[in-house]
């Protein structure tokens, strides 16, 4: 061998005698680890089990024994050391976490809390930006929650359904302390505005859902839909989930614009209002008038009223009776929209378009409860003059119940028994459009 073979093994050999000397009481490695002190089963550098270069047994990179990437004890994905998860209100909405996972939101209040729930906004506007919390009537926030605080609340993710079908996302609170209000008097993003088309797409509605959204321009359609509900446009329902309000709206009442939080709720998306301010621009709807006169336009003596009953005893008291409307006026009247009521708030309506002429009379038979009808079954009545009425069919004249005898233009029919509960004299009117009514007192018969 030459002198640079006999070096090179020289080299060589002491690092051979350190690998191969080693205490028979150590473990060794079937993988040979590199800076290793004690001998483990994998290929890093700790003295673990595990695949990672930390000294704990999972198989994440940090320094705890829970298997996920924090430095905390427990198994969320948060930093603290509790159990629920730090969430946003978009992640929330967006589906991000299970049903029934706790989780920990911040955001601020839209309205005023009510007695069971409030909406949370997350500061900015858009979709995915607000949720429903839904904390019951049992537990009451203390202080109550208001609009502009920033609230903190701990609670599960739901997804409700009323009727069984689609549902609407809530973060549920199990009792008071998962309620903190953190600051007061925060301001609120502007409403993002939609339109009526977006939100008849449940895709797009959806991402809006516990949102303050507006829209613009719209047109009442329908004044009673029920549980406090009117429709806009025939499209988008109004309700009033967070604030009740007496709705005196007309169809064709039109608003500039209408603000409020989209809630989803048996099967739609509906606005709900929070305060009157949501209701911005109102204009009540004016009914094109075909006569000289509307209803809104007669002053009291324009319109003079006889009702008429021969039989008392016959019929019910709320119907089967006769009403003739004389008009005093010099010209045409529409009484399109006209409401008369008795003492007993018995009332008929006329719902369509009536011209009666300067002079004219009108005759109207109530026939069912709230509906006139004037397809009289007796002999024709006149404003002046002598009134001669024959029974109707079915009906027997008594003994003590006369005919009705001559009068004047304009006064009271009165005599005993002439109208069982409420004889003429105490006739009310209404004469404002649709359901708006002016009552008179007890006594008067002219219409104002």
């Amino acid at each position: 061998m030459t002198q640079r073979t006999l070096n090179m093994l020289a080299l060589v050999m002491p690092m051979a005698m350190i690998f191969g000397c080693g205490d028979k009481d150590e473990p060794t490695d079937s993988a040979v680890d590199s800076g290793e002190v004690e001998g483990d089963a994998d290929t890093d550098a700790d003295s673990d089990a595990d695949t990672d270069a930390d000294t704990d047994a999972d198989s994440d990179a940090d320094a705890d024994a829970d298997a996920d990437a924090d430095a905390d004890s427990d198994a969320d994905s948060d930093a603290d050391g509790d159990a629920d998860v730090d969430a946003t209100i978009g992640d929330v909405q967006r589906g991000v976490y299970p049903v029934d996972t706790m989780v920990t939101i911040t955001g601020y209040a839209t309205h005023n809390g009510g007695s069971a729930f409030f909406f949370l906004n997350d500061g900015t506007a858009g979709p995915y930006t607000g949720v429903y919390v839904y904390h019951g009537s049992g537990i009451v926030p203390d202080p109550a929650v208001l609009q502009g605080d920033e609230v903190q609340v701990t609670g599960l993710v739901t997804e409700y359904s009323g009727d069984g079908g689609d549902t609407v996302t809530e973060v549920i609170p199990d009792e008071l302390a998962d309620i903190v209000v953190l600051s007061n008097g925060n301001p609120l993003p502007e409403p993002t505005t939609l339109t009526l088309a977006e939100l008849a797409d449940p895709g797009t509605a959806e991402a809006y859902e516990g949102s303050l959204i507006r829209v613009d321009g719209v047109t009442v359609t329908n004044t009673d839909r029920g549980f406090g509900e009117f429709v806009v446009d025939d499209s988008l329902v109004v309700d009033d989930l967070i604030a009740s309000y007496s709705s005196v709206l007309g169809v064709g009442d039109t608003f500039t614009g209408l603000v409020g939080m989209l809630h989803y709720s048996f099967g739609e998306y509906k606005l709900s209002p929070r305060y009157d301010a949501d209701f911005e621009g109102y204009v009540e709807y004016t009914v094109p008038c075909p006569g000289d006169l509307c209803l809104d336009d007669l002053v009291a003596g324009d319109l003079i009223v006889t009702e008429v009953m021969y039989n008392p005893a016959a019929g019910n008291d709320d119907y089967c009776e006769w009403v003739e409307l004389y008009n005093n006026t010099a010209g045409s009247v529409d009484i399109n929209g006209l409401v008369i009521y008795d003492d007993n708030s018995n009332t008929g309506s006329i719902g369509v378009s009536t011209i009666v002429a300067s002079g004219g009379v009108h005759r109207h038979r109530q026939v069912h409860r709230g509906r006139l009808d004037d397809q009289l079954r007796h002999r024709r009545l006149r404003a002046l003059g002598v009134l001669r009425v024959q029974p109707r069919l079915g009906q027997q004249r008594r003994p003590g119940h006369p005919r009705l005898g001559h009068r004047h233009r304009g006064q009271h029919l009165r005599r005993p028994g002439l109208h069982q509960g409420s004889d003429l004299g105490g006739l009310l009117l209404a004469a404002r459009l649709g359901e708006r009514r002016r009552d008179l007192g007890r006594g008067q018969h002219l219409l104002v």
